[in-house]
């Protein structure tokens, strides 16, 4: 409250049915609800592989999972949340290929256009857009993109898969994004995502060259 006291607190997370899976949850942000009826927490949820040889615990990717908590703080999404993107796969020419990709969320916004409710989140992936130039066929350098989407009330994904990363060659990263609009109820908002980019492999010292702010 006004104070500092507690309220209320709660603890959400996905249940293991498996003792070979686990889940590492970590909360990254939290929005109200524009009419305060409650929640929205952005986590990030990594599956880690478990062996019954006594190996160390792996972690094989991580999704994004959306909770909605009422006013009282009850989780009202769900126990296990609403997952991002579960079964995207990796295309080719990546070099795994069809296994499950990786995005993980940094920041999120809601926007309330047009009087609907959306959702809008920025962070990475290593789903990256294979489109742009490369001088190695398999992308073997290019590790992440940054990562937004937007979704609907209902968490439904708005826009195209194609257009969900962007980047240059190397490491990028979503950290923050912000809404901008013109005060014009007939003219859609835009956003604008910071974030931190790698964009030139050193083939001499094997290293990327420059890291920058985007």
């Amino acid at each position: 409250d006004a104070l500092g006291n507690e309220v209320w607190s709660t603890a959400i997370g996905k249940t293991s049915t498996s003792s070979l899976i686990k889940y590492d949850e970590e909360g990254v942000s939290v929005e109200i609800m524009p009419d305060d009826a409650g929640y929205v927490v952005a986590c990030n949820r990594t599956y880690v592989q478990y062996s019954t040889a006594g190996d160390p615990p792996a972690p094989i990717y991580t999704k994004i999972v959306l909770y909605q908590l009422d006013i009282a703080g009850v989780n009202i999404s769900g126990g296990d949340g609403i997952e991002l993107r579960s079964n995207a796969t990796l295309p080719a020419p990546l070099p795994n290929a069809g296994a499950i990709s990786t995005e993980r969320v940094s920041d999120m916004l809601i926007d309330t256009f047009g009087g609907a409710i959306s959702y809008v989140l920025t962070g990475y992936t290593n789903n990256i857009s294979i489109l742009k130039p490369d001088p190695y066929a398999d992308k073997r350098y290019d590790l992440t993109d940054i990562f937004t989407i937007r979704l609907n009330e209902s968490f439904g994904q708005l826009w195209a898969n194609e257009n969900l990363q962007y980047g240059f060659n190397g490491r990028d990263y979503g950290t923050s994004i912000q809404v901008v609009n013109d005060n014009n109820p007939a003219t859609e908002p835009w956003y604008v995502v910071v974030g931190t980019t790698e964009n030139e492999w050193d083939q001499l010292t094997g290293n990327f060259t420059f890291r920058n702010i985007a």
